[in-house]
């Protein structure tokens, strides 16, 4: 099973959790974050987090508003 292949097994319930988890993306300077999740049936997995920045248009498309935030990318399965 590929990296790809966990992250589309792992609940959006407990991806959202691990989320929830990590520091605020605006704080930090890392651009990727770890977590490890539990799973049915006692399997673990990491999942690694990107920071990503997301420009949002504001007034009319003359100015900008940076967010930022975390994105799942891939997860690999723990013995």
């Amino acid at each position: 099973m590929g990296d790809h292949d966990v992250l589309s097994i792992i609940p959006g319930d407990v991806l959202s959790a691990a989320q929830h988890s990590l520091p605020d993306a605006t704080l930090l300077e890392e651009n990727a974050m770890r977590v490890v999740v539990d799973l049915a049936g006692g399997l673990r997995a990491q999942v690694t987090f990107c920071r990503v920045k997301y420009k949002r248009p504001q007034y009319g498309g003359r100015r900008f508003r940076l967010r930022w935030f975390w994105d799942p990318v891939s997860a690999v399965l723990l013995e």
